[in-house]
């Protein structure tokens, strides 16, 4: 096993790099390049001499020559776009030089100056996709990710096109769609993954992600293009955060033909499992009580389509949504609490959990507190949480 090309070492309080790597292979180091900032020793201890120009030029000196550089940059996406040459060079100089005159800095290498940056890739989108050279009628489907919820691991940056290539080959055996027809796409807004913007091998944008405008823009952008160029293309959305993946869906829905499995597949599987289980129950939907622990884009994708359902049988909708309880991550989904757009249908009224029963008298939304005051007839599970329903939490439904 090779060993890695430098190792943080602290003694006596002081910290050190201990450097292993040797010739090249330390000037191709981000982390470990000095530069022209190596002394003579260093460069005859670590096998650089002649991989550099003969002059020695300390950090100091490098800095106010970077600083001029920077300055005369003439906008601050050109700033932005230098500042990223240097980091991917010599990072010890780059942040060294934005923990100097960080005030200056912060608007250049996050916001706003990086959604300049996305407008950007904006404008390679289409370039990338001509550059495949295909036809109006060559694509059947396109299968996008942004890599944020990616398989309940979250954030994996442009690692994450893996997934759309999965999800492609699930298309091809088992829909029988064409592998030439599909083409996998990952849009890259950044990464949130610090292990992954560490990675000097990382290839993806070497940026947090982007939020906010400058990710609609991006995605409207990238729906634009592709609907332009293959009109009969359907759009699958996969892995999207959160945050994301609804609101997108419910965007482009009616814009062009739009499917995310998160939301629609996996509510489709279960629902019709649980309209056979409620056929042989004797007891009409309606009349059921539903727990769901998990209210993420799965969980409540399955709450609305059986909501859909009830709403098709006569009841309202808010009749419908009162049938549910629904548990993400604080517990209980109940006024009050802070929630997302698509999980607040189906808040419960603080006023009906005056009246629960509470182990040890204090109240506590979780899942055995919720099943022993529900006794729901029905208990579904979309949370990654393994071993969640032992056998206390099954025998309290009726």
């Amino acid at each position: 096993m090779s060993r890695h090309p430098f190792e943080f070492v602290t003694e006596d309080g002081v910290e050190t790099v201990r450097v292993y790597a040797r010739g090249a292979d330390v000037l191709g180091n981000p982390m470990i390049n000095f530069g022209t900032a190596f002394t003579e020793q260093e460069r005859q201890d670590l096998g650089i001499e002649g991989l550099l120009p003969s002059g020695r030029i300390s950090l100091n000196t490098q800095l106010k020559r970077v600083y001029r550089q920077f300055r005369r940059q003439p906008t601050d996406l050109s700033k932005y776009l230098y500042l990223n040459t240097m980091q991917d060079r010599n990072e010890i100089l780059y942040y060294r030089l934005i923990t100097d005159h960080v005030e200056e800095m912060l608007p250049i290498i996050y916001t706003p100056t990086i959604g300049q940056a996305i407008q950007q890739y904006i404008a390679d989108i289409r370039v990338a996709f001509e550059n495949l050279m295909l036809g109006p009628d060559d694509v059947d489907l396109i299968v996008a990710t942004d890599s944020e919820g990616i398989l309940g691991i979250g954030d994996q940056g442009v690692g994450g096109v893996a997934i759309a290539v999965g999800k492609s080959a699930v298309y091809t055996a088992a829909a029988g769609i064409h592998p030439h027809r599909v083409l996998q796409v990952v849009l890259d807004p950044g990464t949130d993954n610090l292990d992954l913007l560490s990675d000097d091998g990382y290839l993806g944008a070497r940026h947090a992600r982007v939020r906010g405008k400058a990710y609609d823009e991006f995605v409207a952008e990238y729906v634009r293009v592709v609907t332009e160029m293959f009109p009969k293309a359907m759009l699958h959305w996969e892995d999207f955060g959160a945050s994301n993946a609804r609101r997108v869906l419910e965007t482009y829905r009616h814009v062009a033909p739009s499917f995310n499995d998160d939301i629609q597949g996996t509510a489709a599987v279960v629902v019709a499992a649980l309209l056979g289980a409620v056929r042989a129950s004797d007891r009409p939907l309606e009349q059921h009580k539903i727990v769901i622990h998990g209210a993420g884009t799965a969980g409540t994708g399955i709450a609305d389509l059986l909501v859909t359902i009830m709403e098709a049988d006569g009841m309202s909708r808010e009749e419908a949504q009162s049938r549910f309880w629904c548990l993400g991550r604080r517990g209980l989904l109940r006024e009050g609490l802070r929630m997302r757009d698509f999980q607040a249908p189906y808040a419960r009224p603080l006023s009906e959990l005056e009246s629960w029963q509470y182990s040890g008298g204090m109240p506590n939304y979780r899942l055995r507190e919720v099943m022993k005051n529900v006794q729901p007839t029905i208990l579904i599970g979309t949370s990654a949480r393994p071993g969640a329903f032992g056998e206390d939490i099954i025998t309290q439904m009726t």
